[in-house]
């Protein structure tokens, strides 16, 4: 019989916790039977549920997980986790993100049998410039007394796990693994004319325009405004330059960044003779890559973004702000896109990545992020792992 594993994510909504969630699912189910359960996506947010159908995965999308604090659906998620942990009885519970975290693990502590081994994953952290202090030190205090009692944290970065370690003292050096994400990189090739093609046919989007992108859900911690304070000078100075958002948000979000572009001399909206123009959600935005000459990203928190592996495995030159994981995620050779969090650091630097667009260098990041974020080393790392800490409890049995 397989090992089963109860595998709980925070929501399915767009982004790295999904894409890890569904490919651990299926890239390991020859090994282990896993049960898939998430919460719901926030308002505003595209649902990423369909990932979990379309790789033939048996998910649960549950309303009861949600990411905002709720008492009463908190309390009802750890219930219902209890239930599903004493029907399903899996070997392992393996939590992704803060809220999967908390209630998974405090349903299966609050039983008197407890034979799982506890894995949980870390997609970034809440315990800065979320809560206001006196919030902020319960969560971490909680962080600390479940993982005292989790076999097992994944951090998703070096830095993540130095964060984990010593600044946040979550728990010992000893029991925190790093293990990035992973995306089956390989089976993709860019192609420019065919996406200026989809552009163009699907969004009247001309081939001769210079786009410069974002590609991320539409809200605070992923600062659009910054984006459109930075290109909006330089859609005004050569009209050649197009900005492109790929995702949406909240309507009255969307509409504080409509205001935003007017009071900037620019048109922000959703259709094609917008400066800043938002495509919304695109469920295949692989594609589309190719057809960008840069991509941006101007987050002020970061764990693994998911966009600038994307767009060097397309061969996109890209910028981002210097937050988070973001150093580890860019190749050696486009380090110097790595900027501060200000407009005219940022600007400059978008000028300066256009220029790489087919150049050599941006073979050598494709081959990083291949190299470095393959779906193969992903599951081969937490395999073993499961396979260790399986070992360890039969043996302690």
């Amino acid at each position: 019989m397989k090992p089963r594993i109860l595998r709980v994510l925070n929501r399915f909504n767009i982004g790295g916790p999904t894409h890890n969630a569904v490919y651990l699912t299926k890239f390991l189910s020859e090994e282990f039977e896993t049960r898939l359960i998430g919460g719901v996506p926030s308002k505003g947010e595209a649902s990423s549920f369909h990932w979990a159908k379309k790789h033939g995965l048996q998910a649960e999308m549950v309303p009861w997980i949600v990411r905002e604090i709720s008492p009463v659906k908190d309390l009802q998620a750890i219930w219902n986790l209890r239930n599903v942990i004493k029907t399903f009885k899996p070997q392992i519970i393996h939590t992704h993100a803060s809220k999967a975290g908390l209630a998974a693990r405090l349903a299966y502590l609050s039983q008197k049998s407890q034979k799982s081994i506890l894995v949980h994953t870390f997609h970034g952290n809440v315990f800065s410039g979320y809560f206001n202090p006196l919030m902020n030190k319960f969560v971490l205090n909680t962080e600390r007394f479940l993982a005292r009692h989790t076999d097992a944290i994944i951090a998703i970065s070096n830095l993540q796990k130095r964060e984990l370690v010593e600044n946040f003292q979550i728990a010992p050096k000893s029991k925190v693994f790093v293990i990035r994400l992973g995306f089956p990189l390989k089976d993709t090739e860019p192609d420019e004319q065919k996406a200026k093609l989809i552009l163009q046919n699907k969004y009247g989007i001309l081939p001769a325009q210079k786009l410069i992108a974002f590609v991320g859900r539409l809200a605070p911690v992923k600062q659009p405004e910054l984006f459109i304070k930075v290109v909006a000078p330089l859609i005004k100075q050569e009209r050649r330059f197009k900005a492109i958002i790929v995702g949406d948000g909240p309507r009255n979000y969307v509409e504080k960044l409509k205001e935003m572009g007017r009071e900037m001399g620019v048109s922000v909206g959703y259709t094609a003779n917008s400066d800043v123009y938002i495509l919304g959600y695109v469920d295949e935005v692989m594609p589309l890559y190719p057809a960008f000459d840069v991509v941006v990203l101007t987050s002020r928190n970061e764990g693994t973004p998911v966009t600038l592996i994307e767009a060097q495995a397309m061969k996109v030159p890209i910028v981002a702000t210097d937050v988070g994981a973001v150093r580890e995620t860019v190749c050696p050779v486009l380090k110097d896109l790595v900027v501060n969090q200000d407009a005219e650091s940022i600007r400059k630097a978008i000028l300066k990545a256009m220029q790489l667009k087919n150049n050599p260098v941006m073979e050598e990041a494709r081959q990083f992020v291949i190299s470095h974020f393959d779906v193969a080393e992903l599951v081969r790392k937490t395999k073993e792992l499961y396979d260790e800490l399986l070992s360890r409890k039969w043996q302690d049995a």
